[in-house]
């Protein structure tokens, strides 16, 4: 089975256009477009393709449910329709939304083919590609909406590429889906298969950029028929790739060069997460509290790389329980990163606390509640100043101690954002030492020293909690693979008592989770809407 690319007398130039979009803010995303619009002009493209949704960005969750919003879709719809008429020999791919669908009151995700102002094909997303096919410039080319594995297979299996059937000369795919770890190479090599069942090159474009909780990666890409990639867009920003077809050019790999796999992808993705979510919600600088522990530290150089170094401040918030090295650390990593950097002792405020509640603790003996209000002394004074100075408070806190609680609501769990969130605690080591590859950046002690949260004499986390390495698997297991715990517990040849007491501690602090800052999902199985959970919940396991 051969395509049609004998046909073809001169090649023919592609714009991908990778968008970083503001859900919902149709002039903004207007005006980009007609910018990108007019490089692809300038490029001598005659073939523009955008991700899904780029008419109004992704993920919209319940906006499409308000007649004013799909009001103002429309006439996005119709401008973009105007201005494509400034370019009429380009054919342009555009998602958005049909709003005017034979089926009454229901909105579909679509993907518009227009040329000088006029619609010339409409796709709803879940169709097949070869049930989607339009001209250009004398090439046939089939247009796939939305990355969705199961289509994919599909595709794959579908009559249209079987042998002595006709493939199409080009598979057009656009998508708009979450970036989590696995996703670049999951992705890339289920379209490596579609190219080489189908003997057909495909173009992928998708969405960048971060938008609440998700982060889009981009890395949209030419594949040739053997599943080579020929050229690749940046990852987690918005690009404009000129790709020429059918011309070859010399494949180039888009994998990162890394000792470890996934990290720098990882580590993108943060940073993309958080300098969206800031700037994108109205703000341009942060505040987040640094105890000389390995998390806050990864966080401020997060923060000091996604909005530079003058937008961060960090403040040492020491107790009593608080050792010279902790503030020792959090000056040094100051220093390295170049941010701002505020000591505040809270010892004052502990004492207030203490007679204001000693005729109610009278008799009773200490506990971690005396802990905790040291936890929300730091998160007042963190919120103050965060408000006084129009800053975004960060919070801190990992995947590991959110899971079981080892956290503090109104504490050390206040802020907007919680980076790390999503980030189990090896993860949290394996970032750190990455963030130090070329210099030490996050101080050698920081890293190498025990974890505690220094609310008590002598305090460790392992204290309190299993080794990480061993609870960092056990959650994997239990939360991301929703495993049973005595399957659990022969997989990794551990104490079943361990693994139900940690599935309690999972199970009794959904109500924390509740009530957590926004995390950035960078994983298949995120804390948050995600996963929902009953709380309070009888089930036991």
């Amino acid at each position: 089975m051969q395509g049609c690319l004998s046909l073809v007398i001169a090649p023919l130039k592609i714009a991908l256009i990778q968008t970083n979009p503001l859900v919902g803010d149709f002039a903004g995303t207007l005006q980009q477009i007609q910018k990108q619009l007019h490089q692809a002009h300038n490029c001598g493209c005659v073939l523009v393709v955008f991700p899904e949704l780029a008419l109004c960005g992704a993920p919209l969750f319940d906006l499409p449910s308000s007649p004013a919003f799909l009001a103002a879709h429309d006439r996005a719809l119709q401008d973009f329709l105007t201005l494509t008429t400034r370019f009429p020999r380009m054919v342009c791919v555009i998602g958005g939304l049909d709003c005017a669908s034979d089926q009454e009151a229901e909105i579909l995700n679509a993907a518009f083919v227009v040329e000088n102002g006029v619609i010339q094909s409409l796709v709803h997303k879940g169709r097949l590609a070869l049930d989607s096919v339009f001209r250009c410039q004398g090439l046939s080319c089939a247009l796939i909406l939305g990355e969705d594995p199961a289509l994919l297979r599909a595709e794959a299996r579908s009559k249209a590429c079987l042998p002595g059937e006709t493939s199409p000369d080009l598979l057009i795919h656009i998508a708009a889906r979450p970036w989590y770890a696995g996703l670049r190479q999951e992705r890339e090599q289920a379209f490596a298969t579609l190219c080489r069942t189908c003997e057909t090159p495909l173009v992928y474009v998708g969405q960048a950029g971060g938008q609440g909780r998700q982060v889009y990666d981009g890395h949209s890409l030419v594949m040739d028929r053997t599943g080579a990639i020929r050229a690749c867009a940046a990852g987690f920003a918005a690009d404009l790739l000129i790709a020429d077809f059918p011309e070859p050019v010399a494949p180039q790999s888009c994998l990162p060069a890394v000792p470890e796999e996934g990290i720098a992808d990882l580590e993108a993705a943060l940073v993309c997460g958080l300098k969206d979510y800031v700037c994108k919600s109205g703000f341009s600088s942060v505040v987040l509290g640094l105890s000389g522990g390995i998390d806050s530290a990864l966080t401020a150089a997060l923060a000091c790389k996604a909005l530079g170094p003058d937008k961060v401040l960090g403040v040492a918030l020491p107790s009593p329980y608080t050792s010279e090295l902790s503030i020792q650390d959090a000056k040094q990593l100051a220093d390295n990163l170049g941010c701002r950097f505020a000591i505040i002792p809270i010892e004052p405020a502990m004492r207030t606390y203490a007679d204001l509640l000693a005729p109610h603790f009278a008799g009773l003996p200490e506990d971690t509640s005396e802990q905790n209000i040291q936890a929300r002394i730091r998160g007042n004074i963190l919120m103050a100043l965060a408000n006084k100075e129009r800053r975004l408070l960060l919070s801190t806190g990992n995947k590991s101690e959110l899971a079981v609680g080892y956290c503090t609501l109104y504490g050390d769990m206040c802020g907007s954002l919680a980076v790390l969130a999503d980030v189990f605690k090896t993860e949290v080591y394996r970032l750190s030492h990455w963030i130090n590859r070329e210099r030490e950046i996050i101080p050698a002690s920081t890293i190498e020293r025990p974890p505690t949260a220094e609310l008590k004499p002598d305090q460790c986390d392992q204290d309190d909690l299993p080794p990480y390495g061993t609870l960092d698997q056990i959650l994997r297991l239990y939360v991301e693979k929703s495993l049973p715990v005595e399957s659990i517990a022969v997989a990794l040849k551990v104490e079943l008592a361990l693994v139900r007491d940690v599935a309690r501690r999972v199970r009794l602090n959904e109500y924390k989770r509740e009530q957590a800052a926004p995390g950035i999902q960078v994983s298949k199985r995120p804390f948050g809407p995600d996963r929902r959970m009953p709380s309070p919940c009888g089930f036991l396991e």
